[in-house]
Parts: structure tokens; sequence; C-alpha cells
């Protein structure tokens, strides 16, 4: 196994000049299923799927993506579907949320508020436009604890008044990793009149113009 995960790192080095780099490490897949991505970007091609319980090599990353290798699939897998491994024992660490409360005023703005005791929060710095669709990062928080409960990328259809949530994480009361999603052909749902995605999208499609 040592001399696979070497060859692994060889080729990860050769693979990503211009990526920011890390120490190479080993991952294993804590979903039911997860796709593979050509490039870090949840609309780039699908050039594989790995398995919860594989192991993978990585030693580079973008945002929220890592790039990973592994016997028979090589590519950009979503941060919420893996974690890294104990060296001694290949079994996952357990790491809690970040605490982004420093920083949270400069990156996160708050939009709305739902009865379900749930604060909502868009990330505009990360908001990317193409064609008439917006993606955006969204994050939800229990208004009492603050405690993050959710971040996802929405998806909105600026011209059709729709939206959809490809990929996304939830997480527990104590701050860990409760389930996770990502699907590309995530199906659109239209826009409902006074809700929390109208609320985005009238944001989102007046400023990304």
């Amino acid at each position: 196994m040592k001399t696979q995960i070497l060859i692994l790192a060889t080729i990860l080095t050769l693979s990503l000049a211009g990526f920011a780099q890390e120490k190479e490490v080993e991952v294993i897949v804590t979903t039911q299923k997860a796709n593979v991505h050509e490039s870090p970007s949840l609309t780039a091609k699908v050039v594989g799927t790995v398995k919860q319980g594989e192991k993978l090599a990585t030693s580079a990353y973008q945002g929220n993506w890592y790039y990973v290798v592994g016997n028979k699939v090589r590519g950009w897998v979503h941060y919420s579907t893996i974690k890294k491994t104990d060296a001694k024992t290949s079994k996952p660490i357990q790491e809690k949320t970040k605490d982004y409360s420093d920083v949270y005023k400069d990156t996160w703005t708050k939009f709305e508020e739902s009865n379900n005791d749930k604060l909502w929060y868009y990330n505009a710095s990360k908001m990317r436009r193409q064609g008439s669709v917006v993606s955006i990062w969204v994050q939800t928080r229990n208004k009492t604890t603050y405690n993050l409960t959710s971040t996802a990328m929405w998806q909105i259809d600026c011209n059709e008044q729709r939206t959809r949530a490809p990929t996304g994480v939830t997480y527990t009361e104590n701050g860990t990793v409760d389930g996770s999603w990502d699907d590309p052909n995530y199906k659109w749902r239209a826009i409902i009149p006074d809700t929390i995605s109208e609320s985005l999208m009238k944001i989102v499609c007046k400023y990304s113009k």
C-alpha cells in the first residue's frame, strides 16, 4: 500500500502545477458515492466515481475541491465527500467544522431569516454567472446558537426563475458533518413567490449582470 501511495503522489506532483499545494496525504471517501470531476467545478465533466471507504491520495486543492488519485480514477472531488485518514490506522480523522466567526462578516451576507430559527447567508465573493445561471454558495445557521447547519451551492436561472442546489453538506448540532450530496443532474424547481429562493434571486440576478 505504501508503494502504491508513493506512485500516486508522484503522479500528483507532475499533474498539478499552478494549484495550491499541501503535504501529500491519504484520504478516505465518507459518502456512499462521490463524483470525480475533470476540473474543480460542479459543472465540469464527471470522469468517474469513487465509493465509500475507498482510499485516495491528494496533495493539491482549489477552494472546496481536492485533486485525488486512485487506482482507476484521477480528478477533483468536493471536500465534503472525503476525510483525511490517520496514517497508523487508516481511519477517518474526525474534524470539527471550522469556525469562521472572525471573517464571516467579510465574506458572507445575511439576506433572510426563516420561521424555523434559521439565518440565511450568501457569499458574494464566490458568485459566478454563466449565461442566465448564477452559481453562489449559501449557508444556514441556527439563529440562537449561530452554529452552521448547512452549506450548499445554489444555482439560480434568472431568465426561467428556477433554482436547484446540486451540491452541499449538512451539519449536526455539534458541528460535525451529518450528510452531503453532489449530483450534477439535480432537478430544477420553479421559484415560488415570497420564499427564501425568491429573496436570493432578486439579489443575485440584479448584481451579477
